[in-house]
Order: structure tokens, then sequence, then C-alpha cells
């Protein structure tokens, strides 16, 4: 083999991976709660399905305004239906490019060393910051303002209520220690740390969907990130982060 041959064929190898790298990505603007589970599971979606993955996370009501806004994110991955129904009266969103994903689960996480067990243990003075995600753009934190006023604890821990720009930093807050607890994701938090989980019945559900935006419509390869994303098995991979399924997934 000559080597003119042997050049060429090195100089192919070196290419390949070169083209594979300039493939534009898709990009997925998804909701704080998210972050641990598709920061985990992102080389796994990109090896299934071929394709380069970026992802942004925010509260939902403040990544509704970037989409409005113009800004270029191919999948909306929201806490709420609600914001993608404002999404698809915008025109923004097609009705049908839209899926249900998983039911959000909601938990108290607290300040390691606390010996606190009950919701109604926030009342406790020792408990003096609590954090939760602004309930005017986050669902979590619409869920937590919900358990408070159900079990009457609103008003007497209103005062020490933080808020917080997304759920993923009412946790931040608890592990830097500028608070005492936070209603928080179940999917943020990890088996080492001291959690009390709400029961589902304390608030609305959580439905937690998966939309294509208009921009993202126009390209192929996001659509094939659309429709895997919106497979059984990859809401199946989402459950061990402590969502619960939704009940056509049990059926």
């Amino acid at each position: 083999m000559s080597h003119k041959f042997l050049s060429l064929l090195l100089g192919l190898s070196l290419l390949v991976p070169a083209c594979r790298s300039q493939q534009p990505s898709v990009i997925i603007g998804a909701a704080s709660n998210f972050f641990r589970p598709l920061t985990e599971l992102e080389s796994r979606i990109e090896r299934d399905t071929g394709l380069a993955v970026d992802l942004t996370f925010n509260a939902s009501g403040v990544l509704t305004r970037q989409i409005q806004q113009a800004a270029r994110i191919d999948l909306f991955l929201s806490a709420a239906p609600d914001y993608i129904d404002k999404l698809v009266t915008g025109g923004f969103i097609h009705p049908n490019d839209r899926c249900p994903l998983v039911r959000g689960r909601l938990v108290i996480l607290f300040r390691p060393g606390t010996r606190l067990t009950h919701v109604e243990d926030l009342t406790r003075r020792r408990v003096r910051h609590i954090a939760i995600a602004n309930p005017a753009y986050a669902p979590y934190g619409q869920a937590a303002v919900e358990v408070l006023r159900k079990r009457g604890l609103y008003e007497e821990v209103q005062p020490k209520l933080i808020m917080a720009g997304s759920v993923r930093q009412t946790a931040l807050f608890v592990r830097q220690g500028q608070v005492d607890a936070a209603f928080t994701a179940a999917a943020l938090v990890t088996s080492q740390e001291h959690v009390i989980r709400v029961p589902l019945k304390d608030y609305p559900p959580i439905l937690h969907e998966l939309a294509l935006t208009r921009w993202g419509a126009r390209r192929p390869e996001a659509r094939r990130l659309y429709q895997y994303l919106c497979s059984d098995v990859f809401r199946s991979r989402l459950i061990p982060y402590g969502y619960a399924p939704l009940p056509s997934m049990t059926r």
C-alpha cells in the first residue's frame, strides 16, 4: 500500500469525527427539576439517537417567555401543561407537537443534621428560613404554597419564605446553608439527603410535558429527538429519579 493511499485513509478517518462534531445541536429548554436526570442521561440520549444535544435549564415560566421572545429552543420540556398551552395559543407550538411525560413529586429538603420528620415541623422556631421556587412562574413553587395552605400553615410560615428563581435553586440554598429547609423536586435530591416526601394528594398534579417548538419543527433532527423523548422507553428511565408514572404508563 502506497504512502499516498495511507495518507488519504488517515485524512478520511480524521474527517468523519470532525463532521460529526460540527453537526448542529438540538437545543432542549428544560424546567429546572430536570437538571439531574437530563445531565445524567445526556450521553445515553446522544448515543441512542446519534444526535448532539444542548441543554438549558430554567423555570418553566422563564423558558416560556424566552420562546415568545424568539429564543432558538427546539424542544421545550415544561413542568406544567399551562405554559405549553400559552405557547400553542401564541403560535409558537403546533397543537399536535406535544406529549405528556411524567408527574413530578414534591419533597422537603432539610439541612444536614436536622431531625424533622413532618411538614408541620416547618413551624418550629429552629426553622428560620424556608426556600420555595417563585410561584409566579414555577409550578413546584405553586405546589408548595398549595401544601402550606391545605395544611393551614401558610400564614404562620409565610414570614420565613425565601423566593428562589427556580426549584433547582431551592435545593442549592439548603446545600449552601442559606436556608434550613426547601420545597424542591424529588428528582433533584439524592438518597443521602434528608427529605420528607409530600403526599401526592396534598397538591394538584405537577404534570410534565414535552413540546416541539415551531423552530424545532423545521429541523428533522429535532423531530427525531422529540419522538425519542416521547417514547415509553425514555419515560421509564425518568421514574427512578423520583417521578410518578402517568396512568398510561401503568396499564
